[in-house]
């Protein structure tokens, strides 16, 4: 807080953030450039999409961004059910919801 009082805006990367909120260092990298790249619209990723069209791929090639919102979408869950204990208890009664979440957040984790 003092630091952004300051004006001192940019405090860590996203990477970083990442790392911090406990996210496997390798995945926190590989999803800023796999993001990067495509929301950025770089030359790559936009030769990757025409040949996916191309092949009728586009399920592969949104695969690891769906993996990678899965994984942010439990920890979410997980932070939420944290801070609301009603949230908590409907997700304790729905074991098979509970055990992906916890399966996610594993995930990002290893």
């Amino acid at each position: 807080q003092k630091r952004i009082l300051k004006g001192e805006w940019r405090l860590e990367s996203w990477r970083g953030i990442a790392t911090d909120a406990g996210f496997n260092s390798l995945l926190a990298s590989d999803m800023y450039r796999h993001l990067s790249g495509s929301a950025h619209s770089s030359s790559l990723s936009i030769l990757q999409f025409k040949q996916s069209m191309k092949k009728n791929e586009q399920k592969l090639l949104i695969g690891s961004s769906m993996n990678i919102l899965n994984i942010v979408a439990a920890n979410l869950i997980y932070e939420y059910c944290e801070l609301h204990p009603r949230a908590k208890t409907a997700l304790g009664a729905d074991p098979e919801g509970g055990r992906r979440v916890e399966n996610w957040i594993q995930l990002g984790r290893a």
